[in-house]
């Protein structure tokens, strides 16, 4: 683990970086300091290509092909039944391009909200075109892991009736960032949300009803998974609430953090 600008992160953590003189991969050594990649792949320490960064160069670590999200996939006990009941009818839903957004960046909340739902949860990218996937095979489809802050506007002002698309897919409702770990992973994740500094839900991966590689074999059954498609596994209950104003952080451990200014 490395401690850096941008939160503790794994060895084998790739970010992507955008300058005035500059853009490209980097990977963590420590504080500011990185290493530039030529490459979107992880390389040998060479100090003749380290360089010092500002959070503020730090954009989002891959181009996403398509974004899927899954609701309700979060409990505090988890049951067979449960999960057979969730398996029978998950609640996928997509979300659109014009959703994403790097950390530390504002998200400018639409008038027609009063406030969003913060949803900090694990991103899954897919490495290489995959379908019908067995829970075992899912671990060679895995390009890595990357922090999301899936936004939820569930108080719509004009609108009577919920909108997934619109509470789902508002421009900047979806902050990623601001690493992608390479590789599977075995162990769970921890996932904490702050608001203006304040601790306010820790939640763990292994709470999910359906675990990670099993979402992935699960939508594997049904539709073509692509090289960079984004995942968004679910978040912990209740979910907190944000308005204009505030300071929104989610860290993962070895991840890094994903900050946002609502």
């Amino acid at each position: 683990m490395r401690k850096t600008i941008i939160g503790n992160l794994h060895k084998d953590c790739i970010c992507r970086i955008k300058r005035k003189n500059w853009s490209g991969y980097v990977m963590p050594i420590k504080e500011n300091i990185f290493q530039k990649l030529d490459d979107f792949k992880l390389e040998n320490i060479n100090k003749r290509k380290f360089i010092r960064l500002k959070k503020k160069d730090f954009q989002i670590p891959f181009d996403i092909n398509n974004i899927i999200g899954i609701g309700k996939n979060f409990s505090e006990t988890k049951n067979i039944k449960l999960v057979q009941s969730f398996k029978k009818n998950p609640d996928f839903f997509v979300m659109a391009r014009n959703s994403l957004i790097s950390s530390n960046k504002k998200i400018n909340l639409p008038n027609c909200y009063g406030s969003v739902l913060i949803e900090g949860e694990v991103g899954v990218v897919i490495k290489k075109k995959c379908k019908n996937l067995s829970p075992k095979q899912v671990k060679n489809y895995i390009l890595g892991y990357v922090i999301c802050n899936d936004l939820s506007g569930r108080d719509l002002k004009s609108l009577h009736n919920d909108n997934v698309l619109l509470r789902k897919s508002s421009d900047n409702f979806l902050p990623i960032g601001p690493a992608i770990k390479i590789g599977h992973q075995k162990s769970n994740f921890e996932i904490k949300t702050f608001i203006n500094g304040k601790l306010i839900q820790v939640s763990n991966s292994s709470q999910l009803i359906i675990s990670i590689d099993n979402i992935i074999s699960l939508l594997s059954k049904y539709i073509t998974l692509n090289k960079f498609d984004l995942i968004c596994t679910g978040s912990g209950l209740p979910k907190p609430k944000a308005r204009k104003n505030d300071n929104v952080k989610i860290t993962i451990n070895n991840l890094g953090e994903l900050n946002s200014r609502i």
